[in-house]
């Protein structure tokens, strides 16, 4: 089962206070298991879904429409330490997304 943190980001970290000038960066992490059944693919879809307030099955937009699904699962669903890589990182929609090997999903506002 993925674990969902949600995570706000502001700008450059520091211990001043922020103005309101700066922009406010959201996004969202989740996890997977590589040697489960559970594809970083459909972590992805409703991490997405969730993130920008839609419906993983009714997405305005479908994510199969931008990601070749069975390619990202190939090339991050196997085990940390084999041939796959270890880190895929494009951009859908103004989000940038990042999906390791070991089992993360990355989805930040650019």
């Amino acid at each position: 089962m993925s674990e969902r943190t949600e995570t706000p980001r502001d700008g450059p970290r520091t211990d001043e206070p922020q103005t309101s000038d700066e922009p406010t960066v959201t996004g969202t992490e989740r996890t997977f298991d590589p040697e489960a059944d559970e594809p970083a693919s459909t972590v992805l879809i409703t991490a997405f879904a969730e993130l920008t307030g839609q419906d993983p099955e009714a997405m305005e937009r479908p994510l199969q429409d931008c990601v070749d699904a069975e390619a990202l699962d190939a090339l991050v669903g196997s085990a940390p330490g084999s041939d796959g890589v270890e880190k895929v990182r494009f951009t859908i929609d103004g989000y940038e997304v990042v999906v390791r090997s070991e089992g993360t999903v990355s989805i930040v506002a650019d």
